[in-house]
Protein backbone atom coordinates (compact mmCIF):
# COMPACT_ATOMS: atom_id res chain seq x y z
CA UNK A 1 0.00 0.00 0.00
CA UNK A 2 1.68 3.14 -1.14
CA UNK A 3 1.99 5.44 2.14
CA UNK A 4 -1.05 7.99 2.52
CA UNK A 5 -1.08 11.90 2.18
CA UNK A 6 -0.32 12.58 5.68
CA UNK A 7 2.85 9.89 5.32
CA UNK A 8 3.83 11.76 2.29
CA UNK A 9 3.85 14.96 4.10
CA UNK A 10 5.67 13.37 6.90
CA UNK A 11 8.21 12.10 4.80
CA UNK A 12 8.57 16.00 2.91
CA UNK A 13 9.62 17.16 5.91
CA UNK A 14 12.30 14.28 6.91
CA UNK A 15 14.04 15.25 3.58
CA UNK A 16 13.48 19.05 3.77
CA UNK A 17 15.61 18.24 6.90
CA UNK A 18 18.22 16.44 6.04
CA UNK A 19 19.09 18.47 3.16
CA UNK A 20 18.85 21.45 5.16
CA UNK A 21 21.51 20.32 8.19
CA UNK A 22 23.54 17.61 5.66
CA UNK A 23 24.10 20.12 2.46
CA UNK A 24 23.30 23.66 3.79
CA UNK A 25 24.11 22.91 7.46
CA UNK A 26 21.31 24.78 8.52
CA UNK A 27 19.22 23.37 12.09
CA UNK A 28 15.71 23.00 11.30
CA UNK A 29 13.42 23.43 13.78
CA UNK A 30 11.92 20.34 15.74
CA UNK A 31 8.40 19.61 14.38
CA UNK A 32 6.03 18.33 16.77
CA UNK A 33 4.14 15.33 16.58
CA UNK A 34 0.09 16.38 15.34
CA UNK A 35 -1.15 12.89 16.81
CA UNK A 36 -1.80 15.12 20.19
CA UNK A 37 -3.32 13.87 22.93
CA UNK A 38 -6.73 12.24 22.00
CA UNK A 39 -6.33 8.57 20.30
CA UNK A 40 -8.11 8.43 17.54
CA UNK A 41 -8.55 5.72 15.08
CA UNK A 42 -9.25 6.12 11.64
CA UNK A 43 -9.91 2.84 9.14
CA UNK A 44 -8.31 2.11 6.13
CA UNK A 45 -11.24 2.72 3.89
CA UNK A 46 -11.83 6.12 5.69
CA UNK A 47 -8.03 7.03 5.09
CA UNK A 48 -8.11 6.20 0.97
CA UNK A 49 -11.39 8.42 1.52
CA UNK A 50 -9.22 10.95 2.70
CA UNK A 51 -6.47 11.03 0.15
CA UNK A 52 -8.68 11.30 -2.35
CA UNK A 53 -10.16 14.48 -0.73
CA UNK A 54 -6.82 15.35 0.63
CA UNK A 55 -7.78 15.65 3.69
CA UNK A 56 -5.04 15.49 6.21
CA UNK A 57 -5.19 13.28 9.95
CA UNK A 58 -3.78 16.70 11.58
CA UNK A 59 -6.88 18.36 10.61
CA UNK A 60 -9.36 15.38 11.69
CA UNK A 61 -7.16 15.46 14.86
CA UNK A 62 -7.41 18.99 15.65
CA UNK A 63 -11.65 19.33 14.52
CA UNK A 64 -11.49 16.05 17.15
CA UNK A 65 -9.74 17.77 19.69
CA UNK A 66 -11.87 21.05 19.44
CA UNK A 67 -15.43 19.61 19.00
CA UNK A 68 -14.34 17.96 22.58
CA UNK A 69 -12.76 20.30 24.53
CA UNK A 70 -15.43 23.00 23.09
CA UNK A 71 -18.41 20.86 23.17
CA UNK A 72 -18.95 22.15 19.40
CA UNK A 73 -20.52 18.83 18.67
CA UNK A 74 -23.85 17.51 18.12
CA UNK A 75 -24.94 14.02 18.85
CA UNK A 76 -27.02 11.97 16.27
CA UNK A 77 -29.17 9.98 17.19
CA UNK A 78 -29.60 7.86 13.55
CA UNK A 79 -26.13 7.31 13.17
CA UNK A 80 -25.46 7.11 16.56
CA UNK A 81 -22.21 9.49 16.60
CA UNK A 82 -21.06 12.59 16.99
CA UNK A 83 -21.00 15.27 14.07
CA UNK A 84 -18.51 18.13 14.41
CA UNK A 85 -16.59 20.82 12.75
CA UNK A 86 -13.82 23.31 12.70
CA UNK A 87 -12.49 25.74 9.74
CA UNK A 88 -9.16 25.55 9.37
CA UNK A 89 -7.54 28.25 6.57
CA UNK A 90 -10.62 28.65 4.00
CA UNK A 91 -12.10 24.69 4.79
CA UNK A 92 -14.32 23.59 7.39
CA UNK A 93 -13.78 19.99 7.86
CA UNK A 94 -16.55 17.90 9.13
CA UNK A 95 -15.81 14.77 11.56
CA UNK A 96 -18.71 12.10 12.56
CA UNK A 97 -17.35 9.72 15.42
CA UNK A 98 -17.90 7.64 18.11
CA UNK A 99 -16.28 7.37 21.68
CA UNK A 100 -15.37 4.48 23.88
CA UNK A 101 -13.13 4.56 26.78
CA UNK A 102 -10.11 6.51 25.73
CA UNK A 103 -10.57 6.24 22.06
CA UNK A 104 -12.61 8.21 19.71
CA UNK A 105 -13.44 6.25 15.98
CA UNK A 106 -13.83 7.94 13.06
CA UNK A 107 -16.51 7.17 11.35
CA UNK A 108 -17.07 9.57 8.38
CA UNK A 109 -15.16 12.86 7.51
CA UNK A 110 -15.15 15.20 4.88
CA UNK A 111 -14.78 19.03 4.09
CA UNK A 112 -15.89 21.99 2.05
CA UNK A 113 -14.96 25.65 1.72
CA UNK A 114 -17.53 27.24 3.44
CA UNK A 115 -17.85 29.63 6.32
CA UNK A 116 -20.59 28.98 9.07
CA UNK A 117 -21.26 31.73 11.19
CA UNK A 118 -22.85 30.95 14.50
CA UNK A 119 -25.27 33.26 16.32
CA UNK A 120 -23.09 33.62 19.71
CA UNK A 121 -25.78 35.20 22.09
Amino acid sequence: MPPSLSQRRKNRLIAKKNILEKVWNIQMEEQTDTQRALKIEIPDELLAKMNDALILEEDVYATIEYCEASGNKLFDNEKGCFVGHLRIGIITYWVEYTKTDDTYILQNVYSHRVEILENKQ
